[in-house]
């Protein structure tokens, strides 16, 4: 059963590069406008909303792995406070994609909610990369 989770748990974790690609994909948003916009935005807001319950699938993964292994202590609470922070910045990020889509439909500004959504997306990356460096070194024995 420990192995079924394992596998779980990273695949849940390549699942989320959807992260990754975000900050790219954002930018190609700047050459559309109006109902094209708006439908693109919609389709990255409902991915980050699958990747923000793909948060909530590693948290529990990796919740029940906890007690099958040893782990640092320090390792745990950079772990968990990544995953929370990271949580955090895709809800924030949440937020100003719906305000650029609703911006978009009704003909208002969008460059505010649209530089916002690039900035989040970029930490969000940084954020993953993070927890997949921790992942690594906690995989490898590398000490922190």
């Amino acid at each position: 059963m420990q192995q079924v989770f394992v596998f779980l748990h990273v695949v849940g974790g390549v699942l989320m590069g959807f992260y990754f690609l975000l900050p790219f994909l954002i930018a190609a948003s700047s050459k559309l406008s109006g109902a094209s916009l708006a439908g693109y935005m919609s389709v990255m807001r409902t991915m980050n909303r699958v990747g923000q319950f793909g948060l909530i699938f590693e948290l529990l993964t990796g919740g029940y792995l906890i007690p099958k292994y040893t782990y640092n202590i320090w390792w745990l609470i950079a772990s968990l406070v990544l995953l929370v922070a990271m949580g955090a910045v895709t809800g924030i990020m949440g937020v100003r994609m719906k305000k650029l889509i609703d911006a978009a439909t009704s003909g208002g500004s969008v460059d505010a909610n649209r530089n916002s959504a690039a900035v989040l997306s970029w930490i969000s990356a940084v954020f993953l990369l993070a927890i997949i460096f921790l992942m690594y070194s906690m995989a490898r024995g590398i000490a922190l």
